[in-house]
């Protein structure tokens, strides 16, 4: 049997929204991976490899500079390779990913009715008092969203420890529910 550590998260600035969102957004995150979300780090080792090719691409052009190398045609070819990445990185930053901090799947089986592309993205604006968090799936053709609304100080003491137990519970209570809206729209699209 494994003992799993869990760290006390202590926040100081319990006015910093920004921080308090971060905080709350990665205790999530353990919280959904303890309820049968896998994690899918597709995006981000294809955003690793891009920012690698980065680099390469930045010592190109510093030796296309001091004209280091006679073969500036493929130096040229890096520099240009270089924006296109850029591009790439965007695209994926943001068109794919958004506000997603956790991309996933569920697992197989009539649980989750077949659901794929799991996300959760969350919103907390500076001075705003909630928390808003969307988790949405893929069912067939129909994207299927779940939104969930709470202050954002609830997950705090008053001396700034996050309560790792109350996350876990909304999680739970967060999955039975989108379980369940799943089923509805699977169930709505059957007849």
């Amino acid at each position: 049997m494994t003992i799993k550590h869990k760290e006390e998260i202590f926040i100081t600035e319990l006015g910093d929204n920004k921080v308090m969102k971060q905080a709350v957004d990665n205790v999530f995150i353990d919280a959904f991976t303890e309820n049968e979300v896998k994690p899918n780090f597709v995006y981000d080792g294809l955003l690793y490899i891009v920012r690698l090719i980065y680099v390469c691409c930045g010592f190109a052009s510093y030796f296309m500079y001091k004209d280091f190398f006679s073969g500036k045609v493929m130096i040229l070819i890096l520099c240009i390779l270089y924006y296109v990445l850029c591009g790439v990185d965007y695209i994926i930053n943001f068109f794919l990913i958004r506000d997603c901090f956790l991309i996933g799947s569920l697992p197989s089986g009539s649980k989750y009715c077949g659901a794929t592309d799991f996300r959760v993205s969350s919103v907390s604006g500076f001075g705003e008092p909630q928390y808003t968090m969307t988790v949405s799936a893929q069912l067939g053709s129909q994207r299927v969203v779940y939104t969930y609304t709470k202050p954002i100080a609830n997950f705090f003491e008053k001396s700034g420890l996050l309560r790792s137990d109350i996350v876990s519970s909304e999680t739970k209570q967060i999955m039975e529910a989108f379980r369940t809206l799943l089923k509805e729209t699977h169930a709505k699209k059957s007849d």
